[in-house]
Parts: structure tokens; sequence; C-alpha cells
């Protein structure tokens, strides 16, 4: 394949500290919204595609779960594809690959029942996003299925954590990867069964689910919400600054604001994630 462009992603795609925070999040949000949909439909279900793998949690567990399937992952990042690989050594029925998934990709068409993407809302822009449903949906068999999770920042009772919620999506609004007219969310969850539609995939479905901070498992508080704000805000502050939203002085104070700010007690957070999916026609 030709040489991949830098990512665009709002973290350094080859740190190992946010492949560490990547591989807890995933396992945490599989706890949440499971392998598949609930009622999904797996009878048809051979060759999986798994768009965007990272560290290649979702395809270990698919190809653990399924024997039967076999899964390939595809990543741009050389260290989370090089980790996944090493990680699934002995498993014949998985593979990873480098490939930029927001450009054509090199497989056949109809080469997967079914193609998955979690979250790449973070590197892909709104303009690509159609372009990548076509491609996706040009590798599919007929009848197979695309599956989209996506997230909104979690809403919460303190100042300095909106605050930096607030910097990070007028930061994706200033790199073209934010589909809110206000800013005032990521704007991906309400129209990921649009995007799906105008694609042309049929049967559409959704499946939501809300969390809260105070009622959540250990798991969740600690990876979902303290995590990923922890770890994924640090990894984030050099692109805050880049893209012109906020000062590395002014970022540093508030980032320790924010730390502070999730260690009070009366902290409170409510996260939800949507899975959006529909079916490549027949004909």
């Amino acid at each position: 394949m030709a040489e991949q462009e830098e990512s665009r992603y709002f973290n350094d795609v080859e740190h190992v500290g946010e492949m560490a925070r990547l591989t807890r999040q995933a396992r945490v949000v599989g706890s949440i919204t499971g392998l598949f949909p609930q009622s999904f439909d797996l009878s048809a279900i051979r060759d999986v595609l798994d768009v965007a793998s990272g560290p290649g949690v979702w395809a270990q567990e698919i190809a653990q779960a399924y024997p039967h399937m076999q899964v390939t992952g595809i990543d741009i990042s050389h260290t989370m594809t090089d980790f996944a690989t090493s990680v699934s050594t002995g498993q014949s029925n998985i593979r990873f690959q480098i490939m930029d998934a927001t450009k054509p990709l090199d497989f056949p068409d109809q080469s997967f029942d079914l193609v998955n993407a979690r979250f790449i809302f973070g590197f892909t822009p709104t303009k690509v996003w159609p372009l990548a449903l076509q491609e996706w949906k040009r590798i599919l068999r007929p009848g197979g299925a695309l599956i989209l999770t996506e997230g909104e920042m979690p809403m919460t009772n303190k100042t300095a954590v909106e605050q930096m919620s607030s910097l990070f999506i007028k930061a994706m609004q200033a790199t073209g990867q934010s589909f809110s007219p206000t800013g005032r969310n990521n704007g991906i969850t309400s129209i990921l069964s649009y995007l799906l539609a105008n694609a042309g995939f049929e049967s559409l479905q959704t499946r939501g689910h809300v969390f809260d901070f105070t009622t959540a498992s250990e798991e969740v508080r600690k990876v979902y919400f303290l995590d990923n704000y922890r770890t994924g805000f640090h990894l984030m502050l050099p692109f805050l600054v880049r893209t012109g939203v906020t000062t590395e002085e002014e970022v540093d104070e508030l980032y320790n604001q924010m730390v502070s700010e999730m260690e009070d007690a009366d902290f409170c957070a409510t996260g939800f994630i949507l899975t959006a999916w529909g079916y490549k026609p027949q004909v």
C-alpha cells in the first residue's frame, strides 16, 4: 500500500500510554455494550473486519469467543498493530494489518460479512464519513452488516471538567471533525443513523447505553470516567494547544483543577454510548 498519512487522531497513536488507555477503555466499553448488540444475528457472520482496531481488544475477544470467524483488524499505528499481533500469537483466526481507515482499503469487493467501527470520531473528518461508509459498504458482501459505536463527552457537575470537555469539542471543530453546530457536544451520536441511511444501508437499528458515575461499577468509574479524563486529557494537551483553542499555561492550570475536582466526594457524571447498525442490500 501507499505510505500512510499522519494520523489526525487527537493523541499520539504511537504513544504506549495511549495504547494502555485504549486497552482499558475497550475492555470496559465491552462490559457496557457487549461484543455485539443484543439480538444481533450472527448466523451468517464468518469474515469480520475491525476498523481502527488499536491494541486489538475487541478483535481478540471476537476471535476467542467465535473460533469459526476469521477476524481482521486494521489500524494506522505500527505500535498498536505490533502489540495486537504479539498478543494474538497462536490464534489462527485473527490477523492485524497497517491501514488508514479513512482511505480506500486494500481489500477486494465483498470480502467481509461484518465491518465494525468503534470510536472513530476522534480521527475522522466530517467530510470523510460518507466516503468511508461507501468504502466499507464496498467490501461487505450483500446482506453484510456495518456496526458503528460512538459516544458523547460525559456530562458532569464540575466546572473545570466541563471546560476541558468544551476545549476538546472546540478543537475537534477546528480540525473539521465535529458534527456539532454549536460546540455543545460531539454531535456524532445524533447523526449515526442518518449516515448509515444516506450510505444506502437498510434495516437500521440503534441501541443506547447510559451509565452513571455514582451507580456504575468500580471498573467503569475508574476507567471510563477517571482514567479517560486524567490520562486522555494529559496526552491531549499538545493537541489542544496546537489547534489554538487554549494556551499551554491556561490548559495546564485547568487540567490540574480538573484532576482535583474529580477527587471531590460529590463528583458526578453521566456517560452515553450509542451503537447503530444496518445492512448492505442483497441486490
